[in-house]
């Protein structure tokens, strides 16, 4: 019960809960205070608008002829995207462009790296073991046989161990997988090529804009030659490159671009990145270069070549190779040798040539590195490198025997149709007439 002598509260103090009628209000407002009667006015004047209803989306179920009105009251935002949602006049999206095949791409742009990773982590390891314990050396040592800032490997090893062997199955199975099945060229053969090794306290020299042409092929009609490498280290690695600028075969090997396109070729240079374990194809006859420096940390590379004819019968590289007596096939296998590079280019010294001449003390360097079977004397009785490195079975560190499968892919062999039996021949629709090959 409340206490009969407790004051009441101030007006100040009180909300507005007046029951006298409303004839009798305007007396009891005068006792409020000028602020109270100003938020009593405000809270009682009929003439107060209400406040606005909160935006809505539009879900109008009204007639169309009643829409328009319904529409004025939406911002004009609103308004276009109730208008796009109901006109039946809004073109479909346009569909997505075809993408273009592997083959496609590097016969326009010229260059593809692959859409996965191909050379697992294990298998890098392993590459780089047999880099970095090369039975050329005296002791292990990173980057193995590498002493130049290109870090292209001379030695036998480079070119035999089961790493670069497994590697080159691996990419010419992706070639043949994304060959159309005899669409575009009839045979398919992968060239032997070599490891690498960057290393960060050898600085490269750069490689001005130059296209790579692979001997021998002037016999094949219309081919394609790709280079490229596969990522065998631990960071990204880059290829320099003019997309889409693909020249015609002129010379041989190391054919460079005149100066006089070398602006128009910086306009258009591209750096491809080729992440670990990833591998870069490119067309031999498109526009790259070399860019001067040193990586940061050791970059492996296995280099990869694959030659695609459109003749049945073409002439390989390799028959050119064993005509001008680089090597026979069968004996670098067998002997496990080094070999010239696909362009034709020597690619088995263990240092560069010019070393004895310009850097004796480098190369000099260098063959104490390697066992005595590697090395030799110069004229002023300066030790060096052979000029063409041994080859295993003189070291007598020969690798396993190739495989029958290892052997098959550095010879031609037909991608079109397949003899199923006598009668039968399985090919796809897109190849055109039927034609019995039979290797």
């Amino acid at each position: 019960m409340a206490c009969a002598n407790t004051p009441p509260l101030p007006p100040a103090a009180m909300a507005c809960t007046s029951t006298a009628p409303p004839g009798d209000r305007k007396r009891q407002r005068s006792a409020h205070s000028p602020q109270q009667q100003k938020k009593h006015k405000s809270a009682h004047s009929p003439n107060t608008p209400p406040p606005p209803p909160p935006a809505a989306a539009c879900t109008s179920t009204l007639p169309p002829g009643d829409r328009k009105r319904q529409r004025s009251a939406h911002s004009p935002q609103q308004q276009k995207k109730h208008k796009s949602a109901h006109s039946p006049n809004t073109p479909p999206p346009p569909p997505p462009a075809a993408a273009l095949s592997v083959l496609e791409t590097l016969l326009t742009v010229g260059y593809h790296v692959s859409d996965a990773v191909l050379i697992p982590l294990w298998m890098r390891k392993a590459a780089i073991e047999a880099i970095n314990n090369a039975p050329e050396l005296l002791e292990p040592r990173v980057g193995g046989t590498s002493c130049s800032g290109f870090g292209g490997l001379g030695a036998a090893s480079a070119f035999h161990n089961l790493p670069a062997r497994e590697i080159r199955a691996i990419v010419h199975k992706y070639i043949l997988g994304h060959s159309l099945g005899g669409r575009f060229f009839q045979t398919i053969q992968s060239l032997m090529d070599r490891m690498g090794a960057q290393l960060p306290w050898k600085r490269r020299g750069g490689e001005s804009w130059h296209r790579d042409v692979t001997p021998g092929l002037e016999a094949n009609g219309e081919c394609l030659c790709l280079g490229g490498f596969a990522n065998l280290g631990e960071a990204n690695q880059y290829f320099a490159c003019a997309p889409g600028n693909i020249g015609k075969r002129i010379g041989t090997g190391f054919d460079k671009i005149p100066k006089s396109e070398t602006a128009a070729l910086n306009s258009q240079e591209a750096s491809v990145c080729v992440r670990p374990g990833e591998v870069i194809f490119f067309n031999q006859l498109l526009a790259h270069k070399v860019r001067p420096g040193a990586p940061k940390v050791p970059a492996f590379r296995q280099y990869i070549s694959v030659l695609l004819s459109k003749s049945r019968q073409p002439q390989s590289p390799i028959a050119h190779a064993e005509a001008m007596g680089w090597y026979n096939i069968k004996d670098a296998t067998t002997d496990q040798k080094s070999v010239n590079i696909p362009s034709g280019q020597a690619g088995h010294f263990l240092c560069p040539k010019l070393y004895n001449v310009n850097h004796p003390k480098l190369a000099e360097q260098q063959a104490n590195l390697l066992r005595p079977e590697c090395r030799t004397l110069t004229a002023k009785g300066l030790t060096t490198c052979k000029q063409f490195a041994p080859s295993l079975r003189e070291l007598n560190a020969l690798y396993p025997p190739y495989k029958p499968d290892d052997t098959a892919i550095l010879t031609p062999k037909h991608i079109g149709p397949i003899i199923i039996d006598d009668t039968a021949i399985l090919t796809p629709k897109h190849i055109g007439p039927i034609v019995i090959i039979v290797d």
